[in-house]
């Protein structure tokens, strides 16, 4: 069944509304110090009808477009990132739940300060375009946990960050408390080895309950490539191989399903706003009333 970008975004048409891989890799770039407060993001899935992949990229590219030139502000900003040549991943800052309500000031102020400044036939036209394209859709919530994440004491020079490794990890109700505490076992085993590359976790705040992303971010397939390198050899020669079999084991019998990705970031169907445009029209936040 195909699934409506009318239903997945709501009055932003297509993908305006739609985080883990480049959203993730550029906060961790942004901030030199480590990260305290956690960060929210609004996560979409999109499985792509096979044949109409050229239809939905032009589609993205519209919209960016449209962006641009409209000056469509930070909130509502997207990165899209790619997990097969059929499967579309795109993650956008969520720090104000009002954005989710149709009625709210920030998808009025949405339709006037962006959408009333398209082309009623370029709208519909980009609609049509998403909706031809997509097979299904799912989106979901996830906030950052700065206590379970990990970054390097030595911080490489900063560069793009083009891929990533995401395991997704759905852990049990009754064993939550366990998991944590295994994670932190392993970030301190991380900064033992001094382990060079960061690690981003999130959890799940709307969709699947208990879920955990664990991102590896890397600037090019070497670095990607090294992340498995470091899981399969270095890491176990590192602490041991029965210290590594023992943690690997209590991680294990806390989870209840287990997925992994590897990411590539399209910075060309993303949109970033400029600075001088990450406010304009913007609405006041929570703490602002």
């Amino acid at each position: 069944m195909r699934k409506s970008l009318r239903a997945g975004c709501a009055g932003v048409a297509l993908l305006v509304g739609a985080v883990l891989l480049s959203g993730a890799a550029r906060a961790q770039q942004e901030e030199a110090a480590p990260e305290t407060e956690s960060r929210r993001l609004l996560i979409y899935r999109y499985k792509i009808d096979p044949p109409q992949v050229g239809t939905f990229e032009e589609a993205m590219r519209g919209w960016v477009a449209a962006a641009e030139e409209g000056k469509l502000w930070e909130e509502w900003a997207w990165e899209v990132g790619q997990e097969d040549p059929f499967t579309y991943w795109i993650f956008s800052p969520l720090s104000d739940f009002r954005r989710l309500d149709p009625s709210s000031d920030f998808r009025k102020a949405l339709e006037e300060n962006f959408l009333a400044k398209l082309a009623a036939e370029r709208v519909r036209a980009l609609q049509a375009k998403g909706e031809l394209a997509i097979l299904t859709g799912e989106s979901w919530v996830v906030e950052s946990v700065p206590e379970l994440s990990y970054k390097p004491a030595s911080e490489k020079e900063e560069a793009e960050t083009r891929y990533a490794h995401i395991n997704v990890e759905q852990v049990r109700y009754e064993r939550v408390a366990d998991y944590e505490e295994v994670v932190k076992r392993l970030l301190a085993m991380l900064r033992r080895v001094e382990f060079p590359h960061p690690m981003n976790v999130y959890r799940s705040l709307t969709g699947p309950e208990n879920t955990y992303y664990i991102v590896f971010p890397a600037r090019d397939r070497e670095e990607l490539f090294e992340h498995y390198r470091w899981a399969d050899e270095r890491l176990p020669a590192a602490v041991g191989e029965e210290a590594w079999a023992k943690w690997r084991a209590e991680w294990a019998a806390c989870l209840r399903t287990f997925k992994h990705y590897d990411e590539t970031a399209r910075p060309d169907l993303s949109y970033r706003p400029s600075d001088a445009e990450a406010s304009e029209g913007k609405p006041s936040s929570e703490e602002d009333e």
